[in-house]
């Protein structure tokens, strides 16, 4: 019996290190992607002029709300 417990608590750590392993795997897949179009998006950002911004906001402003 005491045989049966030790090896279900080993399976227990098993599964959850395989879930932790799984969890950071997609983390990544989606976190890196997210990060790079970001860069993208600041870099363009700071490459446009100011008064350009100012109108896409207001544009983008009028048309949400």
């Amino acid at each position: 019996m005491k045989k049966l417990a030790q090896r279900q608590h080993s399976s227990d750590w098993s599964k959850e290190l395989s879930d932790l392993i799984s969890g950071a795997s997609g983390g990544f897949l989606f976190g890196i992607p997210l990060l790079f179009y970001t860069m993208e998006v600041w870099f363009v950002g700071s490459q446009v002029s100011p008064p350009l911004l100012l109108a896409i906001l207001s544009l983008t402003d009028d048309y949400c709300f």
